[in-house]
């Protein structure tokens, strides 16, 4: 009987064990499962992230166009207006005091005066510029011949110091043979 009761402990402690490992493989499959469905959220997460900042960078590009677009067309606005403001200031003028012919001719005059003005002022330059070509070849011609005359001078005091030198010789050799005799 007591063999009965110990292999009834027996099967109830193994009956228990079974349960429990039962127990733990389900809550492992429970937490494997809520991982998986946390990583897959995440991923989620982060895509959302990824989508949301380059869609906020795509949303500030598009305000700086917009921006730079209003920018551009309230200069061009300004200028037209300036424009309008010229068109309409030169019909007052052209109707008032001058044809557009007349205003052409003026502005040919103009032209041609600057052109002149121009000319004069290169053929000014071009005469300074003759000048100092004239100066830098004069100092060049300078310069040679002192260079020439320095070079005849060395040449000469070249020759006359080996004429000393073989004077020297001489005299030496004098000096030895009478030292000799």
């Amino acid at each position: 009987e007591r063999v009965r009761a110990v292999r009834a402990e027996r099967d109830e402690a193994e009956r228990l064990l079974g349960e429990v490992a039962r127990r733990r493989e389900e809550a492992e499959e429970a937490f494997a499962a809520q991982t998986r469905d946390r990583e897959r959220l995440q991923a989620r997460l982060y895509a959302a992230r990824s989508a949301s900042e380059r869609i906020a960078m795509r949303l500030e590009r598009v305000r700086e166009q917009a921006a730079a677009a209003a920018e551009r067309r309230e200069r061009r606005l300004r200028q037209i207006e300036l424009l309008e403001q010229q068109a309409a200031a030169d019909a007052e003028l052209a109707g008032e005091e001058e044809r557009p012919q007349d205003r052409i001719a003026a502005i040919e005059q103009e032209l041609a005066a600057l052109d002149a003005g121009r000319e004069e002022r290169l053929a000014a330059e071009l005469a300074g510029l003759e000048e100092e070509l004239e100066a830098a070849r004069a100092r060049v011609s300078e310069l040679e011949a002192s260079a020439e005359a320095r070079k005849t001078a060395l040449k000469e005091a070249e020759a006359a110091a080996e004429g000393a030198r073989a004077a020297r010789r001489d005299a030496e050799r004098a000096a030895e043979a009478a030292r000799a005799r």
